[in-house]
């Protein structure tokens, strides 16, 4: 499967109630939406919710987006993948990089679901599916 583009949105959602805890309160939550699209024009979404300030991890909401964007989704847009696209994208995506967890996250969730859309299923039926395929190998 061939990533041809991906796109980036910011998301603000304002609390119920204010998030509390010794490093303070947060009124609303922010986080950056992942878009991976394929030449078929199937579509996958992933979520990268890093706080703004690093009270909670070491990652910020504006640090994950500056890596996303420059160092790896270059890695993956425009790029062919063999066999499992999930897998193959997290390889990708590790090479050289330790941590950053939460902006991995969002690309790697997002190639879940473009993988669970181009085989016309749903992204739990598609987990599944996956998890019982690899403990029969164990």
């Amino acid at each position: 499967m061939r990533i041809a583009h991906a796109e980036l949105f910011e998301l603000s959602l304002p609390l119920l109630e204010p998030f509390v805890i010794s490093g303070g309160a947060i009124p609303s939550r922010h986080s950056i939406i992942v878009v991976l699209h394929d030449d078929a024009g199937h579509v996958g979404y992933g979520e990268c919710p890093p706080f703004d300030l690093p009270f909670y991890s070491e990652e910020t909401l504006a640090g994950a987006r500056h890596l996303i964007e420059r160092v790896l989704l270059p890695r993956v847009v425009n790029r062919e993948f063999e066999g499992a696209l999930p897998e193959a994208v997290d390889d990708a995506l590790r090479d050289g990089v330790r941590g950053n967890w939460f902006a991995r996250a969002g690309i790697e969730t997002a190639a879940w679901d473009l993988e669970a859309h181009a085989r016309n299923t749903g992204g739990d039926a598609h987990f599944i599916e996956r998890r019982s395929r690899y403990s029969k190998m164990l």
